[in-house]
């Protein structure tokens, strides 16, 4: 009867956030400035610039989100990520949006959310953190969808911080500064 409920309410929330996604709009955000990043020779303690292009990302993260994704805790129960849409956002997000094909113990259920992901430098390293999980144009607070995807969002978050900490691990230098364009990541690398 538990595994009954858990399969209930899960089904019902997907079909009620799929239904009410078109009807609430939003005022539209004014776009963000394109940051533009320092010049090398004037940047400090910088040794070396990488740009890692969106559409890199975007290929990567589609083929290593390609596995369902097992939800910790609760057997049988998998999120398969399908169309995966990765996307910029200046000056420190990235957003995904794929289409989330639920199991539920055999029952499906499908839902497109976004998942903002905040990316930032601490001690060297590239920090990935869950900033925001909407579908359409409803945002939820983390703390309502947190058990629900939380295995995607571990899965999303190491999968590009790893790929990006692999760009600077290869050449033995720390991450200075990060900055995020329109269409691209810019790493400053240093000493």
């Amino acid at each position: 009867m538990h595994i009954l409920k858990k399969v209930l309410w899960l089904t019902a929330l997907a079909v009620l956030l799929v239904a009410c996604a078109p009807t609430i709009e939003t005022a539209p955000a004014a776009p963000a400035a394109a940051p533009t990043p320092v010049p090398v020779d004037q940047a400090e303690g910088v040794d070396l610039r990488i740009e890692v292009q969106e559409s890199f990302l975007a290929n990567l993260l589609g083929e290593q989100l390609a596995e369902p994704i097992p939800v910790p805790g609760q057997e049988g129960v998998a999120v398969q990520i399908v169309d995966p849409l990765f996307d910029l956002a200046p000056t420190d997000l990235a957003k995904l949006t794929a289409t989330l094909d639920l199991n539920v113990y055999g029952i499906t259920a499908e839902a497109r959310p976004t998942i903002s992901l905040r990316m930032t430098v601490e001690d060297g390293q590239i920090v990935v953190a869950v900033a925001g999980v909407s579908l359409g144009d409803v945002n939820y607070p983390l703390d309502a969808v947190a058990d629900q995807l939380v295995g995607v969002e571990t899965t999303v978050r190491d999968q590009l911080a790893g790929a990006l900490q692999g760009v600077t691990d290869a050449t033995g230098l720390q991450v200075k500064t990060l900055l995020i364009t329109d269409d691209a990541i810019v790493l400053d690398l240093g000493r």
